[in-house]
């Protein structure tokens, strides 16, 4: 049985949703600050999924900051945020936001596996539009 639920960030009120299936977990947009990603860290943990995917919708630094935060997910993005991560535009956002911020996020943005705008995939059981 799949469940989902909300996570709500107190800065701009940013949504990170957590969904399961199996034994799978998906993760969008893990965000802000570092007790709202623990939050989302035991939230994750909980569920006792073996396998985490973390999607990220686009490479906005208040989007894609998270991602250290999951260490062993695999992370899924769409073409054009990839594109981002790889010239390193993604970091240096991240980078000036966390002196802007005062908030050191573990981990470069980083990704395993690219999707096309429009397209359906699957993590796991789970299909995603």
């Amino acid at each position: 049985m799949a469940s989902v639920s909300r996570f709500q960030s107190r800065l701009w009120r940013t949504n990170t949703v957590l969904a399961t299936a199996g034994r799978h977990a998906v993760l969008f947009d893990p965000t802000f600050d570092l007790s709202e990603l623990a939050e989302i860290q035991r939230a994750v943990a909980a569920t006792g999924r073996p396998e985490l995917h973390v999607v990220i919708t686009h490479s906005h630094f208040d989007h894609a900051c998270g991602i250290g935060s999951f260490p062993t997910a695999e992370v899924v993005v769409g073409a054009t945020t990839a594109e981002v991560f790889e010239s390193g535009a993604a970091g240096q956002q991240i980078e000036s936001a966390s002196a802007n911020w005062g908030v050191s996020w573990p981990g470069a943005p980083r990704f395993d596996r690219t999707i096309q705008a429009g397209s359906s995939f699957t993590c796991g059981p789970l299909v995603i539009d």
